[in-house]
Formats: structure tokens, C-alpha cells, sequence
């Protein structure tokens, strides 16, 4: 059986849409702050090398 593709169509009302757009930036906000956050950390543990050595190996 042959698949065939179709498209589909949502409609939102624009307060619905705007509540959906604040809503993904809040979790991209909180992922960014996540991600952040684990960095730091990563610091404090010692758990970084320092950006040179990144620049030596890409250049081998």
C-alpha cells in the first residue's frame, strides 16, 4: 500500500497562539538556565579543559 502524505490544518485564536508562544519561550528559558546551571557545575568539579587543547585537536 502506497503511502500518500497529507497536510493538515490547526486553527487557534490569536490569544490561544500568543499563550502557546510564552509558554515555549518559558521552557526555553528554563532549559537554556538548565544547561547553565550543569555547566557551572561542571566547572566547579573541575571537569573542563582549557579552550586551547580544543584548537590543537581539531587541528590534527
Amino acid at each position: 500500500m502506497k503511502s500518500v502524505n497529507k497536510a493538515e490544518t490547526v486553527l487557534t485564536s490569536k490569544d490561544e497562539h500568543e499563550k502557546m508562544t510564552e509558554a515555549l519561550k518559558i521552557v526555553e528559558a528554563n532549559e537554556m538556565i538548565e544547561s547553565i546551571q550543569v555547566g557551572l557545575e561542571d566547572v566547579k568539579l573541575g571537569k573542563v579543559q582549557p579552550i586551547e587543547k580544543l584548537w590543537s585537536e581539531l587541528d590534527n
